[in-house]
């Protein structure tokens, strides 16, 4: 009998990171065969990597959170990447398909997940969620399961969208935990040109497409300025999807008069996580990575705040994720910063040492990713061994 084949899809950068260290041990146990399908960031990352993968060119711009893009008969254009989809999985007579969770628009994601669910109903279907809600779909199509980060995303993504949830945790970060922080504090700061008088802090961008994003980050600028300006510099990190967002972002804020530089792509985040005094992010992932960098460092660092200022943004948590305190907020790791007055707060009187333990102290007990890879993969075994006693 054939060996049975995994088939993992990726157009967004957070999934992708986070099934690299899954792909590349399935690779290593040589128990199946394996396929990866991917597409824009996705693919840049995957060739990083160094892991083979075809290329899928079908894509539409689209909203951040839609579950029923229609699949219309007279699009003739999605029709044609359904038929290559359908053509790709053509060959493989068992397997699993394993797909990222993206949003805007729709991809290879929800492209093979329709095609999976509505045309073959030997392939069992899963999806990895690396938030905590969220998530487009094509003619409102889900997948089988959802392989989630906690109990807290599979209590939210199951009552939102109906899904069996496995709680899995966190490949990419279980894979980083083994390598100590590169670099110390005070080398860090000196490639960012700190003095020890100044803080640096940073805003981790998204998109426009995000309520109350932009003004978000006027209200940090409009906070900055309140200082003098050799007192903070603000370092802008562009999402990957979005990088002319960082640059607008930057220039909005030289613009106001504070000392605003962007992060430069490509080199290392572990130095700029160790250079911060505060990372302000509105829903970016990146806040589960600076957790992270925290938990597995040998001293505290430094400090992590959640912008949701304003009826926009707020609005969007409780819609989109069912929650305006994040589980890393609720676990001691941050603070929800909810008024103007908040931020001139922080930067006012800093981080005092002894929040900065505090941190330290709640991400080291509350973030352990020990054994997601593993579980990622026996989720997916399982599936194919169901399978297989299901055609005998």
């Amino acid at each position: 009998m054939d060996m049975p084949t995994i088939v993992f899809t990726s157009r967004d950068p957070g999934t992708c990171l986070q099934m690299i260290p899954v792909i590349r041990r399935a690779i290593e146990q040589a128990t199946v065969n394996v396929l990866v399908v991917a597409q824009g960031i996705s693919a840049d990352l995957l060739n990083e990597s160094g892991i083979p993968f075809q290329l899928f060119d079908g894509w539409r711009e689209g909203t951040l959170e839609q579950v029923d893009y229609p699949v219309d008969s007279a699009d003739t254009e999605l029709q044609q990447w359904l038929a290559v989809a359908e053509g790709v999985l053509a060959n493989i007579t068992r397997g699993v398909l394993v797909t990222g969770n993206s949003s805007l628009g729709f991809g290879v994601d929800e492209i093979f997940r329709y095609v999976v669910r509505t045309c073959r109903p030997d392939f069992s279907c899963l999806t990895y969620y690396d938030f905590w809600s969220g998530g487009n779909a094509l003619g409102g199509v889900f997948a089988d399961v959802a392989l989630v980060l906690d109990s807290e995303a599979a209590l939210n993504i199951s009552s939102r969208i109906g899904m069996d949830c496995v709680v899995v945790g966190s490949p990419r970060h279980e894979a980083e935990s083994l390598v100590a922080p590169e670099i110390d504090r005070s080398e860090a700061r000196k490639i960012f040109e700190v003095a020890s008088n100044e803080m640096l802090v940073a805003f981790m961008a998204q998109t426009h497409d995000v309520p109350g994003h932009d003004e978000n980050f006027q209200y940090l600028v409009e906070a900055i300025r309140e200082f003098p300006q050799e007192r903070i510099i603000l370092v802008v990190k562009a999402h990957p999807k979005f990088p002319e967002v960082g640059h607008q972002l930057v220039e909005m804020a030289k613009e106001s008069g504070v000392r605003a530089v962007l992060y430069r792509e490509g080199e290392p985040l572990s130095n700029l996580f160790a250079a911060l005094d505060i990372v302000f992010v509105c829903t970016s992932m990146v806040s589960m990575d600076y957790a992270q960098f925290i938990a597995r460092s040998f001293v505290p660092l430094g400090f992590l705040a959640h912008i949701l200022i304003g009826q926009a943004m707020q609005s969007h948590m409780q819609d989109v994720f069912g929650f305006l305190e994040t589980p890393l907020v609720r676990a001691g790791v941050g603070w929800n910063v909810t008024q103007t007055g908040m931020l001139r707060a922080l930067l006012s009187d800093g981080v005092s040492e002894k929040k900065y333990a505090t941190i330290y102290h709640h991400s080291a007990g509350a973030l352990d990713p020990t054994g997601a890879t593993q579980r990622v993969l026996d989720q997916v075994y399982s599936h194919i061994d169901r399978a297989s006693k299901e055609s005998q």
